[in-house]
């Protein structure tokens, strides 16, 4: 993907009303490539080929785990205002 597309898709995003996402990308150095025609192929090849799903589950853990964390959080705090 190009910059040029993830920022028009950033932007149709933003008019469908999201306001807040999780972004990563990998660019070409990482992999001692060039940022070159050749590069760009190789990412259409993956994004294509990739498959996500598991990057999907993982995420979901993710934020079940943080949503633990914060209803912990907020029963130590108020468990903590009691005894005060």
């Amino acid at each position: 993907m190009t910059i040029e597309q993830a920022i028009k898709q950033l932007q149709e995003a933003k008019k469908e009303g999201v306001k807040s996402i999780v972004l990563s990308w990998w660019s070409a150095d990482i992999f001692d490539q060039l940022d070159d025609d050749a590069w760009y192929a190789a990412t259409e090849h993956i994004e294509d080929s990739m498959d996500w799903s598991t990057t999907h589950d993982t995420m979901v853990e993710l934020l079940n785990q943080h949503k633990t964390d914060v209803a912990n959080d907020a029963y130590l705090d108020a468990d903590n205002k009691d005894t005060t």
